[in-house]
Order: C-alpha cells, then sequence, then structure tokens
C-alpha cells in the first residue's frame, strides 16, 4: 500500500475511509429525499385546505358567485338570513388558504408558487369585490406575507370595479410575467 503520516496505510483504514465517503453520499441522498418528501407534504396539506373550502361552497353553493363570478353583495340580497357573515366567513377561509401557501411559499414545489398559488390568490382577489371588502378593514389581522401578496395584487393596479375584469388563471400568470422579470417563470405554455 502506500504511505500515511506514520507510515503504511492499512486495510482497516482504507475500508473506513471508503465507508465514511460512502456514508456522506448516502446521508445526502437521504437530505434531498427528505426536501421531496417536505415540499410534497407541504403541496398535500396546502391541497387538503384548499378541498376543505370547497366543500363549503358544496354545503353553500349561493356563495360561489361572490367569489369566482364577480356578484357583488347588495341589500337585495338581505333575503337570505346571515348571508354578509357568511361572505365574510368564506372570505376569511380563502384568505386563510393564501395565507398559508404565502407561508410555505420555500417548502413548495418550484413551480407552485408562480404556476398555481400565486395566480389563485391574485384570481381570488380580482373575481370577487367580496374578498377586497374584507381584507382591506383587516389587514392587522394577516402576516407579512400575505400583506406582500395583496400589495403586489394591488401595485398591479386597484380594480376600479372588482370582478369586472374577471380572468383565468392563465391570464393571471401572463399578467404576473408582465409586471415582474421574476414573477412566474416557465411559460404555461410548457405544460
Amino acid at each position: 500500500m502506500g504511505f500515511g503520516i506514520g507510515g503504511q496505510v492499512t486495510w482497516a483504514a482504507a475500508i473506513q475511509a471508503s465507508a465514511s465517503l460512502i456514508g456522506f453520499i448516502v446521508i445526502g441522498y437521504q437530505v434531498i429525499q427528505l426536501r421531496k418528501n417536505i415540499l410534497g407534504a407541504t403541496q398535500d396539506r396546502l391541497y387538503a385546505h384548499y378541498m376543505e373550502i370547497l366543500k363549503l361552497f358544496m354545503e353553500k353553493p349561493h356563495l360561489y358567485s361572490y367569489f369566482y363570478n364577480a356578484k357583488a353583495y347588495s341589500k337585495l340580497d338581505d333575503n337570505r338570513e346571515n348571508l354578509r357573515e357568511e361572505i365574510d366567513i368564506m372570505s376569511e377561509a380563502i384568505f386563510g388558504i393564501i395565507e398559508h401557501a404565502c407561508l410555505q411559499k420555500q417548502n413548495l414545489p418550484h413551480d407552485s408558487w408562480n404556476n398555481c398559488w400565486q395566480p389563485y390568490a391574485h384570481e381570488r382577489m380580482r373575481k370577487s369585490a367580496e374578498m377586497e371588502k374584507f381584507i382591506d378593514p383587516n389587514q392587522a389581522w394577516d402576516t407579512d406575507s400575505l400583506r406582500k401578496v395583496v400589495k403586489e395584487f394591488y401595485s398591479m393596479g386597484r380594480p376600479s370595479n372588482p370582478g369586472s375584469h374577471a380572468v383565468t388563471v392563465e391570464d393571471a400568470i401572463q399578467e404576473l410575467r408582465r409586471a415582474s422579470p421574476g414573477g412566474a417563470r416557465k411559460a404555461v405554455s410548457e405544460r
């Protein structure tokens, strides 16, 4: 064998060095797998939260139009008991999932924020006058992460009539690309 500091390298030392090297490779692989598991678990948890919101819409389908079809609450809608409260509760639930996504942004798969959760947040605010009515007086409750997303949305031009220019997720992604060079990176056309 070769020479070391104190003389010859023994087979035991060579095997020990090899085992250490293999151990580091295995640990590196496990760290990569752990990161993938965290990304997947975060996305899974957000979708579970999202499914709970969909269940609320299934239980109260009359609320859907206020959040997806640009319907604005009016006093004429007061024939339904507690409608204003139901709309506010649903606004809070939707902002809750948006805030959850904002807080977990670093733990999401790389394109999930740019091509899913950020456009979802912007589309919900764009398509719902009720979301805007709710967020403005209640921003003190929100995390800085959510406030940043709301501010980003309004920096693109606060809708004069929220919901009046409702667009698709595709349009929201395109608008994000135009607004910032680091916005939604990969073109949806790559799908």
